[in-house]
C-alpha cells in the first residue's frame, strides 16, 4: 500500500517500500502537485541549470558540505517508480491510488547516511529539510 504521509517521514528507504534498493534513510513528504514543480523550485533556489531528479546538489550548513539527492517517488498500491519514467498508457492522473512524493537522501564526506538518528548532523539536517519543504509548499 502507498503510505499516507500527512507531514513528513524520515525512515529507511526500504521501510517505505521493500523494492527500493538503497539502504540510507530518506526524508519523504507528499507532493501535492501531480506534475511536480520541486525540480524548478531547486533550480531557482540553488541556481541549478538544469536540475533533474536523481541529480545531486551541495548545500553548506555550519561550514560543512552535504551532498543532497532528490528523487521523485510515485507510489501506488501496485507499484513504485523511482525514475519518474512511466509508460504514457499508465499515466492516469485521475487514478486516486497513486501518490506523488519527494524523497531526499543526504550524505557527506564523512557519513553516507546523514539522516540516521545516530548521525551527528541529524538535527541540523532535519531542520534544513523541514524548512526546504515548507518553503517549497508555500511557493505553490
Amino acid at each position: 500500500m502507498a503510505p499516507r504521509i500527512s507531514n513528513y517521514e524520515v525512515s529507511k528507504a526500504k521501510e517505505i517500500d521493500k523494492r527500493i534498493k538503497f539502504r540510507e534513510h530518506i526524508f519523504v513528504f507528499e507532493n501535492p502537485k501531480r506534475k511536480t514543480q520541486f525540480e524548478k523550485f531547486l533550480e531557482n533556489k540553488y541556481e541549478l541549470f538544469p536540475y533533474r531528479y536523481g541529480d545531486r546538489y551541495e548545500v553548506v550548513l555550519n561550514d560543512q558540505t552535504f551532498d543532497v539527492r532528490v528523487n521523485n517517488l510515485i507510489l501506488s498500491d501496485s507499484y513504485i517508480d523511482l525514475t519518474g519514467i512511466r509508460n504514457k498508457d499508465d499515466d492516469n492522473d485521475e487514478d486516486m491510488d497513486i501518490r506523488h512524493y519527494i524523497a531526499i537522501r543526504i550524505s557527506s564526506a564523512y557519513e553516507d547516511d546523514c539522516l540516521s538518528v545516530n548521525s551527528l548532523h541529524y538535527d541540523l539536517l532535519l531542520n534544513y529539510l523541514k524548512e526546504l519543504k515548507t518553503e517549497y509548499l508555500s511557493s505553490l
